[in-house]
């Protein structure tokens, strides 16, 4: 699942909701894998070890209740699919 930046530029978790219990860092690397951002790429932009990226998604799929063990569950495509779910637009699309 990759979303066009232009669609996720404008969108902040909403106050309640699954997204409210991440830290920021959590909610930086969700918002750019929501974008489309391999590890790497991350990595690269925050200036970490791709191992830390790493365990930022796992501590992100973990914080989201995500199973990544179930059967035809891609728990990095769930968290994108959830972050997308539970956003609120703050500025009105072009």
């Amino acid at each position: 699942l990759v979303v066009d930046a232009t669609l996720t530029d404008s969108l902040e978790p909403q106050i309640t909701g699954p997204l409210s219990n991440l830290t920021s860092r959590q909610s930086e690397v969700l918002t750019l894998m929501a974008n489309g951002w391999s590890n790497q790429h991350i990595a690269d932009a925050l200036v970490l070890s791709v191992r830390s990226v790493e365990s930022v998604v796992s501590d992100i799929i973990r914080a989201l209740s995500i199973n990544p063990h179930e059967s035809g569950i891609n728990a990095r495509v769930a968290c994108v699919a959830m972050y997308l779910r539970s956003t609120k637009r703050t500025q009105p699309r072009p």
